[in-house]
């Protein structure tokens, strides 16, 4: 009976979910402009995954990408990243990419100089036995900001 429970939730999750969501945009985080996505009206929740330190070459690319998000947000709005701390590079078959070694004291710190309220940080850090030659990376976070005016 709990797994049906259990269905039945996620089914109602997944309708639900389909009804709020609006769109998906595939954007060039390093271009001057995104029409696909400043043509819209202001967004309530932008969620970014895994892809902000693999694009910006710099933690000031990196800070003003999350700065040209966050301007996307109505007042109150949530920006959700999830992204991998500590990784320079990772491997894709025999091709090496680079990564920003992003880490939490940055990531914070970029939260609240885009003027975000940290709502919610989680991280977990790898305990790597046997060092992997695919990554570096150190471990995992996903962070939560809500917009707000400062003063």
């Amino acid at each position: 009976m709990n797994g049906e429970r259990q269905n039945e939730s996620a089914s109602a999750r997944e309708e639900e979910t389909r009804t709020k969501v609006k769109d998906i945009f595939f954007v060039d985080l390093l271009s001057d402009s995104w029409p696909e996505l400043s043509s819209q009206e202001p967004y309530d929740v932008i969620i970014t995954s895994r892809c902000l330190e693999v694009t910006a070459p710099t933690i000031d690319v990196y800070h003003s990408i999350v700065e040209r998000l966050v301007a996307l947000l109505q007042p109150n709005g949530c920006l959700v990243i999830v992204g991998v701390l500590g990784e320079s590079f990772y491997k894709v078959g025999d091709k090496n990419f680079y990564c920003l070694p992003l880490t939490e004291s940055d990531a914070k710190e970029i939260c609240t100089r885009c003027n975000l309220d940290l709502l919610h940080w989680e991280s977990i850090k790898l305990e790597m036995a046997n060092p992997t030659t695919q990554s570096d990376f150190e471990g995992n976070f996903t962070m939560v900001g809500k917009k707000v005016k400062r003063q």
